[in-house]
């Protein structure tokens, strides 16, 4: 992907220091996920409030990132019917 300094779909430019906070931003959405997702294996009690509230910040990265990070939306909101599901079944404890 070129290089670009804007965001919510070309519309507001963030410059060079907006866009790396996006980027840092990106990073601690994915260190969060593998964090939960050891939580989820070790079966910690804290792991489903914090992959809800990712699985939020990740789907809210994605519409700021839009529409190149449309995938990413997408595999947010599957990831949240699991959950919603999986709690509702209580597959999820």
């Amino acid at each position: 992907m070129p290089y670009k300094t804007t965001i919510l779909a070309k519309s507001v430019d963030v410059g060079d220091l907006g866009i790396r906070i996006v980027g840092i931003l990106w990073l601690v959405a994915a260190l969060a996920f593998a964090v939960t997702a050891g939580g989820l294996l070790t079966r910690a009690s804290w792991w489903l409030p914090v992959a809800v509230v990712i699985t939020v910040f990740s789907f809210l990265l994605c519409i700021v990132d839009w529409p190149e990070a449309r995938i990413g939306a997408f595999v947010n909101i599957g990831i949240a019917v699991c959950l919603m599901v999986g709690r509702h079944m209580e597959w999820l404890r």
